[in-house]
């Protein structure tokens, strides 16, 4: 709006200027006439314009009163120009300020952009707090719509924040922005702050949760489509950023023992990744077929040529970055080969008949950006863990490995959860679900204590691996080398015992969850 009143201000003013010094050329060449100078042809205008009329002065002169007859007409669109400024100053600053006055007890959800994300989260967050408003940039409210718990600020995301004491978070979700930085500024706000973004700072501040659409999507995925009892044999179609969250993911996740080992085979270019993962034979048989260990086979082949694979996989996940290939392969594969696999489909949006998950409102939830419960999980884990100890540290004074070290563990217990009820389908970890699996852990743990044992072990190991941590006799954690990188059974009775915590802490948070 600024820079359209430039536009129709500065030329305007210029003509204003140019009558009057016409007028006052005019009028002061004849001695009958009232206006005589430059603040004479100032006042009339003045007059003429607002639609006073005094009538103290008056052009006599030919000329003059043709300028005159301008003035008037031009009273029509001056009186329109200024009631409608009034009315758009009105609008855009005194409407909002005094929306959000009226809302200030309630809590804030200030976004930083309109876009598919901010509205995709916004709904879902709409739908955990009823009494939330949902903030965003005026300039933008074309693109948002007009429910009830919107609202809009007219300036920056600081000045609409400045007087809020509590109950507010703030996310920085524009797809132009490079860095985080608008994000770590805004931390001095004294509110969370949330940011989408592919860059990871060594030491990352208090309040401040950095995330990315590939994390969400991989941990979405696994939560709600968790492999089966009977499943064994994944393949992954595509590389790229979403395919290698999605393999890290799993191997975290999909952790069974040896009695279900899952073999993952993955397709295209994947030499980054192994360069950057260079433990995974610790856990994973890399290459070779192994019946009591996970395998993960790296294809250099077209994934056209192993038509037996195909045919004998439990599930294919087309995962490509690229989504017009991931329906490409897709087409490809119904086409000309047979196969009874689930078939799963990246996608930005829903397709009529496709099993399609990743879609904007399925990875940009609460609990997704935000790690509501998750994280939740992770902190009871290590507040209990700290209450059986001394001197242990508060959960913020963790540093990042140990915090995502916990968030794993949390992630593996809904894993945990289908292995204890035997139910492929839990999707979320409730009260009464932890409660149920740790009342059939108690039953079982005396005649599958190795079993669970082993799992858990693994399960750590797994973590620890993919983050390039070995084993060495002394434990170095800048070298990354720990004496426990070692099989299960080679483990001494005392650390085995110790794996029986991950499984009785399900019940520990069963009593702490609402």
């Amino acid at each position: 709006m600024k820079n359209g009143i430039k536009r129709i201000l500065i030329p305007g003013l210029a003509g204003y200027i140019a009558l009057l010094g016409l007028l006052t050329f005019a009028e002061s060449s004849s001695p009958d006439s009232s206006i005589q100078s430059f603040f004479d042809a100032v006042w009339y205008s003045v007059v003429t314009l607002s639609t006073v009329g005094y009538g103290d002065m008056y052009p006599t002169t030919p000329f003059g009163r043709i300028i005159g007859v301008c003035f008037v007409l031009m009273s029509l669109g001056v009186l329109s120009f200024i009631v409608g400024t009034i009315i758009s100053f009105l609008n855009e600053r005194m409407l909002p300020a005094l929306q959000l006055s009226l809302v200030r007890s309630r809590p804030w959800y200030v976004f930083d952009d309109a876009n598919e994300v901010s509205l995709a989260l916004a709904a879902d967050l709409e739908q955990k707090d009823l009494d939330g408003v949902f903030l965003f940039p005026l300039s933008q409210a074309d693109r948002v719509g007009k429910e009830r718990n919107i609202r809009f600020y007219p300036d920056t995301m600081e000045q609409a924040v400045q007087n809020k004491a509590d109950s507010c978070s703030l996310f920085f979700l524009n797809p132009d922005r490079s860095n985080y930085t608008p994000a770590l500024d805004a931390l001095s706000l004294g509110h969370p702050v949330y940011c989408r973004s592919q860059q990871v700072p060594a030491d990352c501040p208090d309040r401040l949760t950095l995330f990315n659409r590939y994390s969400c999507c991989a941990r979405e995925y696994w939560r709600t489509h968790g492999l089966g009892s009977m499943e064994q044999t994944v393949i992954l179609l595509g590389d790229g950023q979403y395919a290698e969250h999605l393999l890290e993911q799993g191997l975290l996740v999909n952790i069974f023992g040896p009695d279900h080992p899952v073999s993952y085979h993955v397709f295209g270019d994947w030499n980054e990744f192994r360069r950057n993962h260079l433990q995974l034979d610790a856990t994973l048989s890399v290459n070779e077929s192994s019946a009591k260990q996970d395998c993960l086979f790296f294809h250099s082949e077209p994934w056209n040529e192993g038509a037996d694979l195909l045919r004998q996989a439990d599930r294919i996940i087309f995962c490509s970055d690229d989504e017009a290939e991931n329906l490409d392969l897709l087409r490809t594969l119904r086409k000309y080969f047979p196969t009874d696999a689930a078939l799963h489909l990246r996608a930005v949006g829903s397709i009529p008949g496709e099993a399609v998950f990743g879609t904007n409102e399925a990875i940009y939830t609460a609990d997704l950006v935000m790690g509501t419960q998750l994280t939740e999980i992770a902190r009871i884990m290590h507040n209990i863990y700290a209450a059986g100890a001394d001197n242990a540290p508060r959960w913020e004074d963790l540093s990042d490995f140990l915090q995502q070290s916990n968030i794993a563990a949390a992630d593996h217990l809904l894993t945990k959860a289908r292995i204890l009820l035997k139910n492929d389908s839990i999707t979320a970890l409730t009260k009464d679900i932890c409660a149920a699996a740790f009342d059939e852990y108690r039953k079982t743990k005396d005649s599958l204590a190795d079993s669970y044992r082993e799992i858990e072990h693994l399960r750590w190991m797994r973590f620890h691996s993919l983050y390039n941590w070995q084993y060495a006799p002394v434990r170095d954690n800048a070298a990354r080398k720990h004496p426990l990188m070692i099989p299960y059974e080679a483990l001494p009775l005392t650390e085995q015992v110790k794996d029986d915590y991950a499984w009785e802490l399900i019940g520990k948070i069963a009593e702490q969850m609402e």
